[in-house]
């Protein structure tokens, strides 16, 4: 969203759990579930980073292949990359008037840690039907230039880019508008995604942050979340 500043910072959070639960990761666990690099980013920009995908927007307008089903898409890409799509689909569906959000398999193992800093940031903001339209950890490793680009989609004209950075890593280097800046472990970041925008990691320690995106006002929620049988 463009909120008229590169960024806001909205308020800080307690990441010490999850900190501690990623450092405990393994690359192979951060390649495990590779969901969001498959479907829903844009490789020429954020090829080099790693992710753990808890929820994300989807509808049939973003699929480049004409899919109708997020799981079709999914599964089309298991079948071209030779791995079996089950534990990459989404396991429960929600709808607003926006747009469907799917949340997938490892929210269960990790929902203890994000529900506490997205309450601190839901708190944040006047708007009680906001809804939580994205939530990943995104590893960007030592070295790695995410080049200057747009945001262009819909969703990304009324969501609220929020990032939290996980680790102390300050020679990564965020240019937003122009504007060059670090980050700070636990502050909770308006990030403008409207204007130009790009990160370089300028350090030796990859960087982990907690990207999430808030639609603060859609105009009804569907009350009922769809459980999407046979899919984890």
């Amino acid at each position: 969203m463009d909120i008229g500043v590169a960024y806001a910072i909205r308020g800080t959070t307690d990441v010490s759990g999850i900190e501690k639960q990623v450092a405990s990761l393994s690359q192979l666990q951060w390649q495990q579930r590779p969901i969001r690099n498959a479907c829903f980013s844009d490789r020429t920009t954020h090829g080099v980073t790693d992710s753990i995908l808890f929820r994300h927007d989807w509808l049939p307008a973003y699929s480049k292949r004409g899919f109708k089903q997020l799981q079709h898409s999914i599964i089309d890409w298991c079948k071209r990359n030779h791995r079996q799509p089950h534990d990459m689909l989404p396991i429960m569906e929600e709808r607003n008037s926006e747009t469907r959000i799917y949340t997938f398999l490892d929210w269960v193992h990790w929902q203890h840690l994000l529900i506490p800093i997205i309450s601190d940031l839901a708190s944040t903001f006047e708007s009680p039907k906001g809804v939580l339209t994205r939530a990943a950890l995104v590893k960007l490793k030592a070295g790695a230039t995410i080049p200057i680009h747009q945001d262009a989609q819909r969703m990304a004209q009324i969501s609220h880019r929020i990032h939290i950075p996980i680790n102390d890593c300050p020679d990564c280097v965020y240019s937003i508008g122009g504007q060059e800046f670090s980050m700070k472990q636990g502050n909770i970041y308006d990030f403008n995604n409207r204007w130009d925008h790009g990160v370089q990691n300028r350090g030796s320690v990859d960087r982990i942050n907690l990207m999430l995106e808030y639609l603060p006002e859609p105009e009804w929620v569907y009350p009922t979340p769809l459980l999407l049988t046979g899919n984890a």
